[in-house]
């Protein structure tokens, strides 16, 4: 099973967020993603099968989660950082409390499995927008924060997706909810 630990946005925040970008003149020409699709991933973690899932589920629920906090979204950048559009994101800023998170979930994972196929990059928060074009595409990057500022939204857990990869895009299934502290 293709799985993913993440935040899911609110849909007040989706909405919002779907509005700004429907009103931008000439998006760039990459592959824009469906904002059903929008989420904070803190850790990608490949095929994993069912049973080293229910293990991960099980060292989440003894771990000592935070209590949930905000996140603010911010500019919007692209990885490279220079060069031809790979991915055009969001960043999203939670304080200390986001990159702590994401530790304490890289911990549950590794714990479960420490040689599985999980994703080792370092976390960065973002919020994937669009992937790159076929053909690379110089552009200017679009403001979409703006003014006034998207509203930040309360991140009070994170969810075990699954991913099925079609023709149309993945389809994503919330498979687990962990709550944080109130």
């Amino acid at each position: 099973m293709r799985v993913f630990l993440g935040v899911k946005l609110p849909d007040q925040l989706r909405g919002e967020l779907t509005a700004r970008l429907d009103a931008l003149p000439g998006l760039p020409p990459l592959r824009w993603a469906a904002p059903e699709r929008w989420h904070l991933t803190l850790q990608f973690l490949g095929e994993w099968p069912p049973e080293r899932c229910i293990q991960l589920g099980n060292h989440l629920l003894r771990s000592e989660l935070d209590p949930a906090f905000e996140v603010r979204i911010g500019a919007v950048g692209q990885f490279p950082a220079r060069g031809p559009v790979r991915v055009l994101y969001l960043h999203l800023d939670g304080g200390t409390r986001l990159p702590a998170l994401a530790e304490k979930v890289r911990t549950a994972v590794d714990a479960a499995w420490p040689d599985g196929p999980q994703d080792r990059k370092p976390f960065r928060p973002h919020l994937t927008l669009a992937r790159g074009a076929r053909k690379p595409v110089p552009m200017v990057l679009p403001e979409i924060g703006g003014d006034p500022p998207l509203p930040s939204w309360r991140v009070d857990g994170f969810s075990l997706f699954s991913s099925e990869l079609t023709p149309r895009g993945p389809i994503y299934r919330e498979e687990a909810f962990f709550g944080l502290r109130k």
